[in-house]
């Protein structure tokens, strides 16, 4: 037997750590040492009999014992929010791989402008934004891009699932996306308007539904325009029940979310929203695009449909630990710089996540 590949995910006892270790397990079978990283020693070593794995001490406030404890590994995925990019920076140190499923760019070109003030080319591959929204979007929208000539306007919208297994800090996060303004020109000049506030409708023609989610700034937006060269990108999303939509809408413009998510403990929200394994979380990725093809004029539209937004992304970052262990080192970058649509959904290879066109 060949030495193993030791991965630790950090926040391995979250509800999307969890996850995360759960599809490491049934990807990697048994050719890996998985390791659930915790500041608390009690509940990490819960966790880790839950998922046959061993406990590391990671506590990012104490960065000698960090270091140490992330030495011996191979891969680390973090599932923790970070001001600053402490893990990364002991992953260039000790030459380790490190996926981050962080949702947000401030973070991101923080840990870009690490890597681009390491003058070594053998720095290790540091992967951003890694997981299904950012993540599989990106990677769609890289596929629809090379489907044209040129592309005139792309547009990525999410449906959300009331029912999602997000847990608090997945809610959390989106409500802090939807509360940021968004830049729009209108006759040639750039103007913010309030983010979940503009509409559209999206007809999709295979499962005869129709919806209408709204304009929102998304941190992949800036990043995926220059990389993937589009020019007029927008991000939208809604919930699967306009009902709740008008809720959110109406708590945003009165600030009254503002003050809900800003006062309330997290520990109260874990006993309000409850999640209903009985009952469907299915989510829905759409891109679409207007440009060229052959010098003709075309719209074309590619979906993700998906039964759990959370669990996509813990098999997304799983298999994104299986590719950039075949990769050479590409530095701080974002999925799309490492991988396609096409490879990670063969790695995956779940008939519960389709993917299709109109």
């Amino acid at each position: 037997m060949g030495i193993k590949t030791k991965i630790i995910v950090v926040g391995a006892s979250g509800a999307l750590g969890g996850l995360i270790c759960d599809e490491v397990n049934n990807l990697f079978k048994n050719e890996v040492l998985l390791f659930v990283g915790d500041y608390h020693t009690a509940r990490g070593e819960n966790t880790a009999r839950k998922f046959t794995a061993k406990f590391c001490e990671t506590n990012i406030n104490d960065i000698e014992k960090l270091s140490a404890s992330l030495s011996e590994m191979d891969i680390v995925i973090v599932a923790i929010n970070q001001r600053e990019p402490i893990i990364q920076r002991i992953c260039i140190e000790k030459k380790l791989l490190c996926i981050d499923v962080t949702a947000f760019d401030t973070f991101a070109k923080k840990v870009q402008e690490l890597y681009n003030n390491i003058e070594d080319e053998t720095k290790p591959t540091s992967l951003l934004m890694a997981g299904f929204f950012p993540g599989l979007s990106g990677l769609l929208l890289q596929k629809a891009v090379k489907s044209f000539d040129s592309v005139e306007d792309a547009n990525i919208s999410l449906i959300q699932n009331t029912n999602a297994k997000a847990g608090v800090s997945g809610i959390l996060d989106m409500v802090k996306i939807i509360s940021q303004p968004v830049t729009i020109t209108y006759k040639d000049k750039e103007r913010q308007r309030p983010g979940f506030l503009m509409k559209r409708e999206i007809k999709v023609t295979s499962l005869g539904k129709s919806y209408k989610p709204r304009l929102i700034s998304h941190s992949e937006k800036a990043m995926l325009e220059e990389m993937l060269s589009v020019d007029n990108l927008h991000y939208w999303t809604a919930w699967n029940n306009e009902t709740f939509n008008i809720l959110i809408s109406f708590l945003k413009r009165t600030s009254l979310l503002r003050l809900i998510t800003g006062r309330i403990k997290r520990e109260t929200f874990n006993n309000i929203i409850k999640h209903d394994e009985s009952k469907s979380e299915e989510i829905l990725l759409i891109v679409d695009v207007k440009g060229f093809k052959n010098g003709v004029d075309h719209t074309k539209s590619f979906y993700i449909k998906t039964f759990s937004d959370y669990v996509t992304t813990a098999k997304t970052t799983a298999a994104l630990a299986k590719v950039i262990l075949t990769k050479k080192n590409q530095g701080a970058c974002l999925p799309i710089e490492i991988t396609t649509l096409d490879e990670i959904l063969e790695i995956i290879d779940d008939k519960r996540i389709e993917y299709y066109q109109d």
